[in-house]
């Protein structure tokens, strides 16, 4: 119970952008599990990869990616939908690192995973793909992967635009 209870803090720091302090909340709940098979662990392990992603530490972040990622398949089905967040983040990493082919075989695991069962994060899947197909210097095919978008159903270049987000408008 105490380590999902810091699992918790953990979170709130790291949406409010507060690495450091969640990294040590985080080294603290990994020490406190019980249960080191528990897909809670794994969300744990999968968290401070997010935490290195973001603190520009890819090599570990794939680290901790690759550790969730193989503690979920021992208890989750392949096609499970929940792997394929996992598969998000692996793919994140991969960008970071270099390598980009990889990272797009990540990528489009996740994508036929959510599409398979109709998943509603399949907006995810696509603009992380968009975001790694610009990186790849395939800007028609990153605009179509974007466009697949449920959420951005119907938008034109000009609503892109206006947006303001570099995602979009680059």
């Amino acid at each position: 119970m105490l380590a999902a209870s810091i699992s918790k803090v953990y979170r709130y720091l790291y949406e409010r952008e507060r690495y450091k302090t969640a990294s040590s909340y985080m080294e603290a709940a990994l020490e406190k599990f019980s249960d080191r098979t528990s897909l809670a662990y794994a969300s744990a392990i999968d968290l401070q990869g997010l935490i290195e992603l973001d603190m520009c530490h890819p090599g570990r972040a794939l680290e901790s990616f690759e550790r969730a990622f193989d503690l979920r398949r021992t208890i989750l089905a392949e096609d499970d939908p929940f792997l394929a967040a996992n598969l998000v983040n692996l793919g994140l990493a991969y960008t970071e690192l270099g390598e980009l082919e990889k990272a797009h075989d990540f990528l489009q695991r996740s994508i036929d995973i959510r599409l398979a069962c109709n998943s509603d994060r399949i907006g995810n899947s696509y603009s992380n793909m968009s975001s790694l197909l610009i990186r790849m210097g395939k800007a028609a095919e990153a605009e179509e992967m974007l466009r697949r978008c449920p959420s951005l159903k119907g938008f034109t270049d000009e609503n892109f635009l206006k947006t303001g987000n570099p995602r979009f408008s680059g």
